[in-house]
């Protein structure tokens, strides 16, 4: 999305989110209870009333997180009786929302109900940006969704169709502890609280400094990052030093499962999975079906124009953000392309992270910025929400790196 009124593109929003007293988390299952817990981590519970909706006649009247199962016809009495702002989340809940929807004699889905005192909410990422904004201007904190944060170019892989462009980085590193943990302090100086963060490579484990860079987040910032995850490709088993870092201040793991193509991972994970277990350290393993093809080097968006352009990024809606150097790139992607040396960046690809407002932060992190898209749209087919150039996941090439000189 293209800036048009920078630090107040969310304003008309946010006023009416801070009309909202009540919260209905449609589902008291997993994912209701994914919705709750971040709520609670916000420390936000006590202003709102939460409450749970469930078509299961089981469930009605019970307690779920501690607070009350209604159904939905409850829900549209008690709606009906009442014109305050209201938020309803309702993830992976169609038949529910269908429900809502023809209850209210409405033929379209929208985020905003017209005619209705609510917010409707049915995809994660939507949901994600309503907490954001409802942070925002309600409390003045800036919550970021998702964070990136890479400690090497260095990998055990060589894959083809890598999204880190590790066969093309001619100068693979190691980063300087005191640059990343510089990036750290500038992020958290303007950011209260972080979603998602991952420590990432490259692979990570080659990390010298992996343990002292998770005891300094830890100790620092751990109560301000909900999920703090440590991804692996699976063919590394951690040293003491690490394990007992992760296991100390509560990070994930994500052990990528590349076991049908990198024959190594058959004989690592097991044992990986057993330490994690001895140290306590929650872990789940990711099987990915296939991978996307960026097409870096034959995509060439150079024939569309601004528009298309920004209907390309927004419909892109890639989630992860990079923070490098004091500058906060708008893609991920973009940023290791250019660390490889194959991509360039321009001056509005990128946010001056220490100077801009925490309006024009939470709007960049959000998917606007000062063109509307970034100088990589021009050469890449986008994330898996419009890619649809599939491939085997982790197939490994035989050169290391094969970009021409």
């Amino acid at each position: 999305m293209k800036w048009t009124n920078p630090g107040h593109q969310f304003d008309e929003w946010g006023r009416t989110l801070c009309e909202i007293n009540t919260i209905y988390i449609w589902g008291a299952g997993v994912g209701g209870a994914n919705i709750y817990h971040c709520i609670h981590w916000l420390g936000i519970e006590k202003d709102l009333t939460i409450c749970f909706v469930d078509a299961d006649k089981e469930k009605q009247g019970n307690l779920f997180c501690d607070k009350c199962i209604i159904s939905p016809q409850q829900f549209f009495e008690i709606f009906k009786n009442d014109g305050t702002m209201v938020l309803i989340i309702a993830l992976r809940a169609e038949k529910s929302l269908a429900y809502i929807y023809k209850e209210w004699d409405l033929e379209n889905k929208a985020e905003i109900i017209p005619g209705k005192n609510c917010f409707t909410y049915t995809q994660k990422n939507k949901t994600k940006k309503i907490f954001s904004l409802l942070m925002m201007y309600r409390y003045g904190k800036l919550l970021s969704m998702e964070q990136t944060l890479i400690t090497t170019t260095e990998c055990t892989l060589n894959c083809n169709c890598c999204l880190n462009f590790t066969p093309y980085n001619k100068n693979r590193r190691h980063f300087p502890l005191d640059e990343l943990i510089a990036d750290i302090d500038l992020l958290f100086s303007r950011v209260d609280y972080v979603y998602s963060f991952y420590i990432s490579g490259g692979e990570s484990l080659l990390y010298d400094e992996l343990p002292n860079l998770i005891d300094y987040i830890g100790k620092k910032y751990r109560n301000h990052i909900y999920e703090l995850t440590l991804p692996t490709n699976g063919t590394l088993v951690p040293g003491k030093a690490v394990l007992e870092k992760l296991s100390e201040h509560r990070l994930k793991v994500r052990i990528d499962d590349y076991r049908d193509t990198v024959p190594i991972c058959n004989e690592h994970i097991p044992v990986i999975i057993d330490l994690f277990h001895r140290y306590n350290i929650a872990f789940y393993l990711f099987k990915p079906e296939e991978w996307i093809n960026l097409e870096h080097e034959n995509t060439a968006n150079h024939f569309m124009g601004n528009e298309d352009l920004i209907r390309h990024f927004d419909a892109c809606g890639l989630r992860y953000k990079y923070l490098k150097n004091g500058k906060l790139y708008a893609c991920d992607f973009h940023a290791f392309a250019a660390e490889a040396d194959v991509g360039r960046v321009d001056d509005g690809d990128f946010l001056d992270f220490k100077n801009a407002t925490k309006g024009e932060i939470l709007e960049f992190l959000l998917g606007y910025n000062q063109k509307g898209y970034i100088s990589f749209c021009k050469n890449c087919l986008g994330s898996y929400a419009i890619n649809k150039n599939r491939i085997q996941p982790a197939v490994q090439l035989e050169q290391r790196v094969i970009c021409d000189e």
